[in-house]
């Protein structure tokens, strides 16, 4: 018995030709709030208005997944967004609500105690 083979290609050479996605404001916009957040998030313990910045770089990355079309991850960070502020104000109104005189003595108190106890004195004694 003589079978005839047709042979199909599976991928013939006119499917569809190789499509380089592109770039387009979405998604420029979502890296750079992506990278933006990371910065901020790095820096939150160095100054207090981080925590605003995140905040803001949060909200703009809710709205990239929103427009992106992951609404779970938007609704994630629209959380985020607002503990982050929520933190910024609680920080804020711990920072100005004790008087300035207490600032000034614990400054005081810390180089009283860093001028009276060297490292030397720490590893050998009084001597």
């Amino acid at each position: 018995m003589n079978m005839l083979a047709i042979v199909v290609p599976v991928f013939p050479q006119e499917a569809m030709p190789a499509v380089q996605p592109h770039l387009d404001v979405v998604m420029v916009f979502g890296f750079y709030t992506a990278i933006l957040t990371l910065l901020c998030f790095e820096h939150r313990k160095r100054s207090i208005n981080a925590y605003m910045a995140m905040s803001v770089c949060l909200a703009g990355m809710t709205a990239y997944a929103f427009l992106q079309g992951a609404w779970p991850l938007g609704m994630v960070e629209s959380v985020m967004s607002v503990a982050a502020a929520r933190e910024y104000f609680q920080r804020r109104q711990d920072r100005f609500s004790r008087p300035l005189h207490l600032h000034l003595v614990a400054r005081r108190e810390i180089r009283h105690i860093l001028a009276a106890e060297s490292r030397v004195s720490r590893l050998f004694g009084e001597n």
